[in-house]
């Protein structure tokens, strides 16, 4: 037998495997969060190809106690924390940091992340912000509409995070003093990451009236949180320094300590708005060329769909490729501290 296509027995085929090419690269098994983070770790992942066999990415999967035999899906970074103890050379977790290199005892596990090698950690918040690093944003709409766009990305990035920057100190020294169980009933409610995710949601992106809508929201924001920007003044001050000098962070940068989904749910915003404006102009091009008017609706589908959005809405499209083929910065410093960690990984 020279081949396993030539193997007649399970005998044979078991005894095949002892004549394989020897090699002493392992397979790794990488458990995550959740789906949307396979695609953004196995791109991150494709940096250690060649030192593993195989690397496989997946979310957590344990015994489901009431349906002997079958498996539950145990998304979430406490399940990856808690519930996986057989870490080692061939199966890693890989989290999201959140603010655990920043508030003290945020979880149970906070030390863990940074410490133990068999842990892979983003270095901001989430993966969704190295996702967004500004010089890549212009390449998303790129490839979504197949042209570059004139607009300059990394200067609202920079504007955009200045403006959330006194309230994101706020929100932090609200989770601060949550872990270390000193806020009021009052506090709680208010200093939330959730409560903050709906205020930049209430953020609307517009290339006209820019300044109105900023001017508007702001008003807000400060009698929203007037009052604890006072109380809070000197902790967020101390908070402004601490930032800058152990991380090296300042105001423009501050969208990398914004949670993700919050930062996502923005900055999409503004791709679906810039994306759609170049497509309907394609689109309205498309149609005024055409000399047989009657073939509209047949020559706009066929520009769909070779463009790929197809009969999906533009918000839909830019959400299928941001999620299903992200794009990592080269100019992104986190990248190469995640590779380091990869390097990390025990060999045996």
């Amino acid at each position: 037998m020279t081949r396993l296509t030539e193997a007649n027995t399970s005998a044979e085929i078991g005894l095949s495997r002892y004549f394989r090419p020897y090699t002493e690269k392992r397979d790794l098994l990488v458990l995550v969060e959740g789906d949307d983070d396979v695609f953004f770790w196995k791109k991150i992942l494709e940096y250690a190809k060649d030192k593993y066999a195989r690397i496989d990415v997946h979310t957590l999967k344990l015994p489901d106690a009431e349906s002997h035999g079958t498996e539950t899906d145990r998304k979430g970074k406490r399940s990856l924390m808690e519930d996986v103890h057989d870490l080692g050379p061939s199966k890693v977790v890989a989290v999201d940091m959140d603010y655990d290199h920043i508030v003290s005892g945020y979880h149970s596990y906070s030390a863990r992340i940074g410490h133990d090698p068999c842990v892979l950690h983003t270095i901001y918040y989430s993966m969704e912000n190295h996702k967004l690093y500004p010089d890549i944003l212009q390449k998303y709409v790129s490839e979504i509409t197949q042209e570059e766009p004139d607009f300059d990305f990394d200067s609202l990035v920079a504007s955009f995070s200045t403006l959330i920057a006194p309230f994101l100190r706020l929100i932090i020294i609200g989770e601060r003093k949550r872990a270390d169980n000193t806020l009021n009933e009052s506090e709680k409610e208010l200093l939330s990451i959730k409560g903050f995710r709906a205020d930049i949601a209430n953020l609307k992106f517009t290339r006209k009236d820019g300044d109105k809508e900023t001017a508007a929201w702001l008003e807000y924001m400060n009698g929203k949180y007037g009052p604890l920007l006072e109380k809070y003044h000197t902790a967020t001050l101390s908070l402004k320094e601490e930032l800058t000098a152990s991380m090296g962070i300042s105001e423009k940068d501050y969208w990398k300590l914004l949670q993700g989904h919050t930062l996502a749910g923005y900055l999409l915003r503004v791709l679906k708005d810039i994306a759609a404006e170049i497509q309907e102009r394609k689109e309205k091009e498309t149609i005024e060329k055409l000399t047989d008017k009657s073939k509209v609706r047949e020559t706009l589908k066929q520009f769909r769909d070779t463009s790929g959005i197809g009969s999906m809405k533009m918000h839909e499209y830019v959400k299928l490729v941001f999620t299903q083929r992200p794009i990592l910065s080269e100019n992104d410093p986190g990248i190469p501290l995640i590779r380091q960690q990869i390097d990390r990984i025990p060999a045996k």
